[in-house]
């Protein structure tokens, strides 16, 4: 699931079944993802707002490449550590966090 205006602020490998990597992505939007989606389809409460960082980010998790899933990107994160800190709890394995610049970290 692409999303318009996605920036890869981190991208990993976790190994799947201990011998296949696999791709995790932290995902940068300047927007609130899944409160765009509730209001196209119109199931915001009244008043709801977008929760946003004070940059106006918010950070989502993404295992796997794009279109493996239909719901691949996780809840929203204020920073791109919360969102590292809640991939690295849910891999069942170590991830392997690469800088979109430099290689691994």
């Amino acid at each position: 699931m692409s999303v318009s205006g996605e920036i890869v602020a981190l991208a990993g490998t976790w190994l799947y079944d201990g011998a296949v990597e696999s791709p995790v992505f932290i995902i940068r939007l300047n927007r609130d993802y899944w409160f765009e989606l509730a209001k196209a389809h119109g199931f915001l409460d009244e008043g709801e707002v977008p929760q946003l960082n004070e940059h106006g980010y918010l950070y989502y998790v993404r295992f796997g490449d794009e279109g493996e899933s239909p719901f691949s990107l996780s809840v929203g994160f204020m920073s791109c550590e919360e969102a590292v800190r809640w991939a690295e709890s849910k891999s069942p394995s170590p991830i392997r966090w690469y800088d979109q610049d430099d290689g691994e970290l």
